[in-house]
């Protein structure tokens, strides 16, 4: 009978005629409220084999006023000698009847609730499966509103059919399109120890940097301009001190938000400026070469004049 009982709520049956009965209402209905606090109890005799169902309403009746999700607890008082399984339905779309925990003569169960005013219902079915008449049953509850979480009288929207395989959406991660602002040729002082480059992006991600193989790091970006700067590790600037450095290329690589799709990755050239070529510092020895001997001075001739007679 019980079962029969809980049927009678959620509707369904075969019979059409049984399908579009309406649920009988017994005493008034109960208004849990816009505030935390008990809600209005009420008994109701009920004879053996038969059930009484409880009209409870979300609100106070009025659409006046901001509406906040809730708890609602509801607790049914069952008499000594008497069998019972309460069962609450909410007669909103997707709902399912809640039975009641009974725990001696006390049947309990707390649902999702709400301070809206809706039109839809809630009822409450007190069967009495014994066979003793008259017996009262009495219903109570406490209502807790959470005044942090809004709430509205309306129903979430269907979930739409799916069409088709589902494909995870890190698949359709794409990386971004990277620009940076600068020359062809880069030059880098060779005591420099950060590498600071301006990069535009077109998209959310990340972007590794390295020069030749050598991988300077990983930094997010974010769409628009973005100021990166890398660490230059000390064996690299040894490198640049010892050798030619001039040719070296800078690689910037970008990757999508999941941090595997990569895009087309941007390249530099990078000259060193300051940096010590690979050139010998041996002296070359001095060719040695003969003293010229000085040249012997020729004899001077000596004349002398004849004296003419007068």
């Amino acid at each position: 009978y019980g079962a029969y009982a809980a049927k009678l709520l959620t509707g369904g049956w075969t019979a059409t005629t049984l399908s579009a009965a309406i649920i009988p209402v017994s005493g008034t209905a109960i208004q849990t409220g816009i505030s935390s606090g008990a809600i209005p109890s009420q008994s109701f005799g009920i004879n053996h084999l038969a059930t009484k169902f409880v009209e409870i309403d979300r609100g106070n009746g009025a659409g006046d006023h901001p509406c906040y999700a809730a708890t609602l607890t509801m607790n049914v008082a069952i008499p000594a000698g008497v069998t019972s399984q309460p069962t609450f339905y909410w007669s909103g779309g997707g709902s399912a009847p809640v039975s009641l925990t009974v725990n001696g003569g006390t049947a309990t169960t707390t649902v999702p609730w709400d301070t809206c005013a809706w039109s839809t219902k809630g009822y409450l079915a007190l069967p009495n499966t014994s066979l003793v008449d008259g017996k009262s049953f009495a219903v109570s509850g406490t209502l807790n509103v959470d005044f942090l979480t809004p709430a509205t009288a309306a129903l979430p929207p269907a979930p739409s059919s799916q069409f088709g395989q589902a494909i995870p959406a890190s698949s359709f991660s794409t990386a971004p399109t990277l620009s940076l602002f600068g020359p062809q040729l880069l030059h880098i002082d060779a005591q420099a120890t950060q590498l600071r480059l301006i990069v535009d992006s077109t998209g959310e991600g990340s972007v590794t940097a390295q020069i030749g193989s050598v991988v300077l790091g990983t930094t997010s970006v974010r769409p628009g301009g973005n100021d990166l700067r890398f660490a230059l590790p000390a064996s690299l600037l040894q490198t640049y001190r010892s050798l030619t450095a001039d040719g070296l290329t800078l690689t910037l690589t970008p990757l999508a938000p999941d941090g595997k799709t990569a895009g087309t990755a941007l390249t530099r050239t990078i000259a060193v400026t300051g940096a010590t070529r690979g050139k010998s510092t041996t002296k070359a020895p001095k060719k040695h070469t003969k003293a010229k001997k000085p040249a012997a001075k020729k004899p001077v001739k000596h004349t002398t004049k004849k004296k003419t007679k007068s």
